[in-house]
């Protein structure tokens, strides 16, 4: 239901906008449970009723990707995604390092939700560094999001993500720029 609901207010809001109003890609996350069931004929549905010029602004995020979810499933998923929108990524545990596998399932990049993450802070920060490293060796782009804190951003761009975001990104002296800029662990720092 929640996915549902999220996607009807994206649907709301993007759907009177002209292309030319449309700065930035929107991300609109929905659980993997949501397209593999019943529901997501009713799902695709909405999404295909958001105008065509409007979705090449949208980007799909699957979450829960990592529980069990085979590779041909995901496949034939992501492909049927990719039809209707901008990008499609998937959101995986932080101990998923099976990249090989995700590399072939035509994802445009695969991350982590740092910010769902409940436990201590130097148990992630010693996870960060298990996980681009292999990504890189299949070829597959990685992000990090919801960064709460200067370390654990830190810890993120000297690990190797390619892209990140949270609150510890967020609150810098930075020029918001439409367009993905390169970020370093010296930028984390500006303006503090």
């Amino acid at each position: 239901m929640l996915d549902e609901l999220v996607l009807d207010h994206v649907a709301n809001d993007l759907s009177p906008r002209e292309p030319a109003q449309l700065r930035t890609l929107v991300w609109i996350p929905v659980h993997f449970e949501t397209l593999t069931g019943q529901r997501m004929k009713p799902w695709l549905a909405r999404l295909e009723s958001i105008p065509p010029r409007v979705r090449l602004h949208v980007g799909i995020e699957i979450i829960n990707l990592s529980q069990g979810v085979g590779q041909l499933a995901t496949y034939s998923l992501v492909r049927k995604l990719k039809s209707h929108v901008h990008a499609v990524v998937g959101r995986l545990d932080l101990g998923d390092v099976n990249f090989r596998a995700w590399r072939e399932t035509d994802l445009s990049i695969v991350g982590v939700d740092i910010e769902t993450d409940n436990r201590p802070e130097i148990e992630i920060i010693n996870d960060l560094n298990y996980f681009p490293a292999p990504a890189k060796q299949h070829g597959v782009r990685t992000y990090a999001r919801g960064l709460r804190s200067l370390s654990l951003a830190a810890a993120t761009i000297a690990s190797g993500f390619d892209y990140l975001d949270g609150p510890a990104v967020e609150e810098g002296d930075f020029v918001l720029r439409t367009d993905p800029q390169r970020f370093g662990i010296f930028d984390i720092y500006k303006g503090r």
